[in-house]
This record gives C-alpha cells, structure tokens and sequence, in this order.
C-alpha cells in the first residue's frame, strides 16, 4: 500500500505551486542537481572514450552497453517499484551510482583508464539506473495532492529539459579546467545531495508486496499496455524519440574535430 504525505499548503495554481510542497521541493532540486551531474558524466564519457579510441564504431559501441541493460532491466524494474519500499530502491540506486561515478573519477584520474573499463562502467551504471526510474515515477504522484500534480508534471519536464542543456555546459568547463575526471567527481558529489534529499523527504512509499510471482506481474503489466492503444502509442513515440533523437556520439565527433582543426589552424 502507498501512502503520501504533504504539507498542508493552500496554494494549488500557479507556475510554481507544486514548489510549495516540501517533500516536492526537496524531490525536485535533488534530481535537478542528479540529472545535471549524469549530463555532465555522460558528456566525460563520451569525450573520453573517443579520445582513447579515436574510433567513432567504439564511441558508439558504448551506446549499446548502456541500451542492453537498459532495456533487459527495464522490463523487470517497474515490478520491482510495485514490490518494494520507493524511497529505498531509489537510495540504493543513487548510492550504487555515486559510487560508480567515484570509481570511473578515480581511474581516469590514475592515467591508467582504458575503453573497456568505460565500457563495464556503463554497462554497470545503466543497469542500476534501471531501477532508479521505475521507483522515481511511482514516488511522484505521492508529493504533491492531485490539484498540484500537473504543475509538478510540468516542473519535472523542465528539470529534464534544463537538465540537458546546463549539464553538458557545464561538463566543458569541468573537462577544460580538471580533465574528464573532474566531470565524473562533480556527479558523484550530485548524488549526494539526492541521497540527502530522499533522507530528507517525509513520504513514505511501500510497495504493494508480493501478491503475485514477478514474472506474472511483468506480463500483467504488459497486458495492460497492449490493451490500451493511447498508453501503447506514448510508449512507443518515447522509444523513437529516445533512440533516435539523441546525437550525442555526433556532437562529440564534431566537437574533437573541430578542436583538432583550430590546433591546427586550418579551421
């Protein structure tokens, strides 16, 4: 059973409503300062990889060991946010994550990084956030009472959206000034402040437990989403615009070409 709790606050209109909750306010700046962070080390990573390998196949071969677990996991992880505590799988993957982050800061910072230790990262890291987002999107409702709930859909689409475009900026200045590590630090640090966010919030989210084996629970929710056409469609709009509208191997391709070419003094 899941129950949410919230400050009593008048205030349900506005740009800003949703920000008069607590819980609300400490579950969007957390993630604000997350997403910004994983930009930043996913902008690194890139950088990084194609600076080891020059390779633009190898670049891209690191998109397919974040998609695998992303996908394999993903099909599994809504179940787990149904079963278990919210607040916990979210501690455990920000945790796991910062964790990650620390370790790839480390290794480059050693000198001694190589493409498959990026590669194994990924992997790692993808699978962990698997579950972070499953168990993030089941706790949102419980912030904020229904009156409030679509401006807090709408300041949650702007933190994704502010997200990306501070995030890789903000990495450029990391790289110029500590190298890629330096970028990988500065995500570690910002799931700290989510760990200490989620510590801070006073909703609870426990899961409806394990009325059912897991498998039967997955192809349920399968079955729900093939049965409606509206929420199938979504989905399937999603997985096009999130495979194929993200260019961040190209962007890195042009941006250490065009670096090349002003050292050279031919740009």
């Amino acid at each position: 059973m899941t129950t949410g709790t919230t400050d009593p606050n008048p205030q349900s209109s506005g740009k800003l409503a949703a920000l008069g909750y607590r819980d609300f306010r400490l579950f969007w700046t957390g993630l604000l300062i997350s997403n910004i962070g994983s930009w930043m080390q996913m902008t690194a990573t890139n950088w990084l990889l194609y600076q080891l390998t020059n390779s633009p196949v190898l670049l891209g071969l690191n998109g397919i060991f974040r998609a695998v677990p992303a996908i394999g996991l993903g099909i599994i992880s809504g179940t787990f946010a149904d079963r278990y505590d919210r607040r916990k799988l979210m501690l455990f993957s920000e945790i796991s994550s910062a964790l990650l982050a620390l370790g790839l800061g480390l290794l480059d910072h050693s000198g001694h990084i190589e493409a498959w230790h990026i590669y194994t990262f990924t992997f790692l890291n993808a699978a962990v956030g698997s579950f972070d987002g499953p168990a993030r999107q089941a706790l949102f409702p419980n912030l904020v009472p229904r009156a409030a709930l679509p401006n807090a859909v709408a300041l949650n689409s702007l933190l994704w959206k502010g997200s990306a475009l501070i995030g890789p900026s903000l990495a450029g200045i990391a790289i110029s000034w500590m190298g890629t590590a330096g970028a990988f630090y500065a995500n570690a640090a910002s799931y700290i402040v989510t760990v200490i966010a989620i510590l801070m919030m006073r909703v609870t989210s426990k899961g409806a437990g394990k009325s059912r084996s897991l498998l039967s629970e997955t192809t349920a929710g399968f079955s729900y989403i093939a049965s409606r056409p509206v929420v199938l469609g979504v989905m399937v709009m999603e997985a096009a615009a999130s495979g194929f509208g993200l260019n961040h191997t190209m962007l890195t391709i042009f941006a250490s070409d065009i670096q090349l070419r002003i050292n050279k003094g031919t740009y």
